[in-house]
Formats: structure tokens, sequence, C-alpha cells
């Protein structure tokens, strides 16, 4: 569970770099891959999310024109 959690802080780390650059490029669809990515790991890794919650999100995927969803 340390393993996981520490792999969390250090991934989502990198992310919020990336999604910062991926804004300033005006990006969109990176920012809204990394979102994603970022729920998947807090759901994964940090274990933090719950049913409710991932279903919201993916429903949210689901709707043209939202770019990620946490």
């Amino acid at each position: 569970m340390i393993y996981r959690r520490c792999r969390h802080v250090i991934t989502e780390n990198a992310r919020v770099l990336e999604a910062a650059k991926a804004l300033e490029r005006g990006d969109l669809e990176a920012f809204g891959r990394l979102m994603t990515e970022s729920h998947d790991s807090l759901r994964d890794d940090y274990e933090v999310s719950c049913k409710e919650l991932d279903v919201m999100v993916e429903l949210a995927q689901e709707v043209r024109g939202v770019h990620g969803a946490e």
C-alpha cells in the first residue's frame, strides 16, 4: 500500500507539471487525459475514490466536449 501511495504522489507531481504545459499550449485533450489519469491513480493507487465518484467520472467522460473528469 505504501508503494502505491508513493507512486501516486510521484506520478501526480509529474502530471501537474505536464498539465500546466498542456494548458499553456491550449491542448485540452492532453489536459483531459492527465485529469483522467489523475482520477485513475487516486482510485487505484491512493484508494480515495468511491463507486459513486467513479460512476460520475465515467458518465462525464461519455459527454462530448468533456476533456477529462475527476
